[in-house]
């Protein structure tokens, strides 16, 4: 067999694992979901654990962050804690996680795009978030997040939104993900990982959804490749999300 071909296999492998795990949450029960991804975990450690000097390997490990999203997002009891403390319990432990990941693959700061690189081309990246939130908008409809509107919950909730998932999803997808998958697929790391970011979208129930996350994501992707910075992308996809869940919402009411 091709020895590139013989690299791929593992990853397709993964791909359907991902997609498995995520259906069975959707349309069967959310413990079954759970304890898929607890395998697909088990299972990725232990295939990259053989050796993290090769390429391949370096992306089955970052892989081991995509199983542990959902691990955490789902065993974590949130019923009696509010929606905004919900965002920093999940996220905070993912930000951990992704920090030993990016030490353990010597993934550097430089490589994972954490920089502040300011220019026109970064300005229209942040814009882009409006029209990205209120297309998302349109797709979801999703009920009102807010019901007081008021300047301490709206500032409250907007920070949350940039720095969980904004800065920790764009770490994990743009920065560590997107940087091992480009060691071994080359300019189709970034479909790789948009396929990934898009499965993960399969719970809002609307492939219409899927699909523009899909794109929205080689966007993102392609914009932290062309600007070494994911600083544009994480304030987009964080005002996307204020734009979605916030400002859309609001505006349609009055």
């Amino acid at each position: 067999m091709d020895k590139d071909l013989k690299s791929l296999l593992p990853l397709l492998a993964y791909l359907l694992a991902i997609i498995t795990a995520e259906l069975l949450t959707i349309l069967i029960n959310p413990f079954w979901g759970v304890l898929c991804n607890i395998v697909l975990l088990f299972v990725i450690i232990i295939h990259s654990s053989r050796s993290l000097t090769s390429a391949p390997n370096q992306l089955i490990a970052s892989l081991a962050l995509v199983p542990l999203i959902r691990i955490i997002s789902l065993s974590i009891p949130l019923a009696s804690i509010s929606q905004l403390w919900q965002f920093a319990i999940i996220y905070m432990p993912l930000l951990l996680v992704t920090i030993v990941v990016a030490r353990i693959l010597n993934i550097s700061v430089k490589q994972l795009g954490i920089s502040i690189r300011f220019s026109w081309l970064q300005i229209v990246i942040v814009l882009s978030g409006l029209i990205i939130g209120a297309v998302e908008y349109i797709i979801l409809k999703p009920d009102p997040l807010l019901t007081d509107y008021s300047w301490d919950k709206v500032l409250s909730y907007s920070i949350i939104f940039i720095a969980c998932p904004g800065f920790i999803e764009e770490l994990i997808f743009r920065g560590v993900l997107q940087h091992t998958a480009a060691m071994t697929l080359r300019r189709w790391g970034i479909v790789y990982v948009s396929i990934i970011f898009a499965i993960l979208h399969l719970g809002f129930l609307s492939w219409v959804f899927v699909f523009f996350v899909f794109f929205v994501s080689l966007y993102l992707g392609w914009m932290a490749k062309k600007t070494g910075s994911l600083f544009g992308v994480i304030l987009a996809h964080g005002l996307a999300n204020i734009i979605l869940f916030i400002v859309m919402p609001v505006l349609l009411i009055q």
